[in-house]
């Protein structure tokens, strides 16, 4: 049998390897490497924590489009939702614990590998890939095993949270936490220390359901520049097929209206009138965002590289705090400690930091007065100005590191080393083609080497939400079949 290896064992990479075994025309080897017992989980879908809950409902994430009430049944059949009441919202709405989706993810794994529609043997492999090499088409584990592939799939997933630069010096302090989802980390913060929380989207939420389920005591103060936390996700019942339909629809409405924005500036204006259509017909404003999000696959390959650095640099944090809202339950619990006192929004650019005996001192440039400079002309943050918090512990969440030439993870210094890939120009994660084929140094695509999930941002614009994810795997898989045979005759494995 042709072998394919998905890397990497996220909900990105379990989708992979189940369509892939449900769209193969004939038997496959399939070996999912993923160092974790449970593939399924990722980091996404890893936390153990009860308050951590998806910020959508059980519709969008099945894995199966054409049953989109899949997650849903599973949930009741398997007792999940009985033993999550406050799951529930009073008017219908299931936001479901982020562990229990990749419970589900997992057991739908075992499922495919126990028995396929392609009779394809499903493997796990407890490792992780190290190197490949192309020559061979081979890959290197960090067990020693080395595994002849016909085709493999790189589904990693982002890399790690990186910290700041202006949060250097306490790199190597244990106080800070610059990954949020180290769990044992964030159990172990002193319930009176003062905590900050570098972030206000919805990470940062998480952390602070995180901090008030241990009965924190001590005062908490998120930070980011805007000081704005992400809309509030509806308490209704959404349509059952709704993002599906609207993810496979030939043509979007929003597309129909203003045609495909060739350029940033464009999309924005798009996104303006759109906005402007709502508020004149008395809808919410937030539906024009989604329309663009929902189109955005269609016009962001016609953007040039510099519009799309300019996104990246200027209007991706304004894009993600809109595009990933709060679950009620979970804004629920920060209104209670903003209400409280307890917790404090700052609105502030991060300026620098410096050691000073047991105490953390941060300096940030209030909005107000960053905005005032840069008008003068003045924007840098490194003068005498701003304020200082000082705090006993602090948390990152500004996110992942999106380039993958400066990830902590061997494999990609090893595949940019070795001239196999590299950055998307955007700098958004690796560059692939827009059949998800790895481009190299040279930029000419790999055939045999493929990516998927978020860390293909830079390609295909909107891919680090489930539906988003399924519909890249999809395409992917229905495509791949039909290239196994030419794949195999070129294999040097064969």
């Amino acid at each position: 049998m042709n072998t394919v290896a998905v890397v990497g064992g996220g909900y990105a990479g379990v989708a992979c390897a189940i369509h892939l075994a449900r769209a193969a025309a004939e038997r496959l080897r399939i070996v999912l490497i993923e160092p974790s017992a449970e593939p399924g989980r990722g980091l996404a879908h890893a936390s153990p924590h009860p308050d951590h809950r998806l910020n959508g409902q059980p519709n969008v994430h099945s894995l199966y489009p054409e049953a989109p009430l899949h997650f849903e049944q599973w949930m009741s059949e398997s007792g999940t939702l009985a033993r999550d009441p406050a799951a529930l919202t009073p008017a219908g709405a299931i936001y479901a614990r982020r562990a229990d989706f990749g419970r589900y993810a997992n057991e739908q794994f075992r499922a495919c590998m126990a028995a396929n529609p392609s009779g394809s043997t499903v493997e796990h492999w407890r490792a992780r890939v190290t190197a490949i090499d192309a020559a061979s088409r081979s890959l290197t584990l960090d067990d020693g095993r080395r595994l002849p592939v016909t085709a493999a799939m790189l589904a990693l997933g982002w890399n790690a949270c990186s910290l700041p630069r202006e949060l250097s010096a306490f790199a190597d302090d244990p106080r800070c936490i610059a990954d949020p989802w180290q769990h044992e980390r964030v159990a172990a913060i002193d319930r009176d220390a003062s905590v900050l929380i570098v972030g206000t989207g919805l990470t940062s939420l998480d952390l602070i359901a995180s901090l008030s389920a241990q009965s924190h005591r001590g005062p908490v103060i998120a930070l980011s520049r805007k000081g704005q936390q992400p809309p509030v996700q509806t308490s209704e019942r959404s349509p059952i097929r709704s993002v599906w339909d609207t993810l496979l629809a030939p043509d979007q409405p929003f597309v129909q209206r203003y045609g495909l924005p060739p350029t940033l500036r464009q999309a924005l204006r798009c996104w303006h009138a759109e906005r402007e259509r709502l508020r004149a017909l008395g809808q919410p404003e937030l539906l024009a965002f989604d329309a663009v999000r929902d189109s955005v696959r269609l016009f962001w390959p016609l953007w040039s590289s510099a519009d799309k650095r300019r996104f990246a640099r200027h209007l991706k944090s304004r894009y993600d705090l809109i595009r990933y809202r709060s679950p009620p339950q979970t804004r629920a619990i920060v209104d209670r400690m903003l209400a409280s006192g307890q917790l404090r929004i700052v609105a502030g650019r991060l300026a620098e930091s410096r050691r000073a005996g047991h105490r953390m001192p941060v300096r940030y440039i209030p909005r107000e007065e960053h905005g005032a400079r840069d008008r003068a002309g003045a924007p840098d943050p490194s003068g005498p100005a701003g304020a200082f918090l000082e705090v006993d512990a602090l948390i990152n969440c500004t996110g992942p590191q999106p380039r993958p030439s400066r990830s902590d993870n061997p494999l990609w210094r090893s595949l940019i080393a070795d001239g196999l890939a590299r950055d998307h120009p955007s700098g958004l994660g690796i560059d692939v083609d827009g059949g998800s084929r790895i481009i190299d140094r040279a930029g000419q695509p790999v055939d045999w080497l493929f990516a998927t999930g978020p860390i293909t941002l830079g390609q295909f614009g909107e891919i680090s939400a489930v539906p988003q994810i399924t519909f890249r795997v999809l395409a992917w898989t229905a495509e791949f079949a039909g290239r196994i045979p030419s794949l195999a005759k070129d294999s040097p494995n064969r």
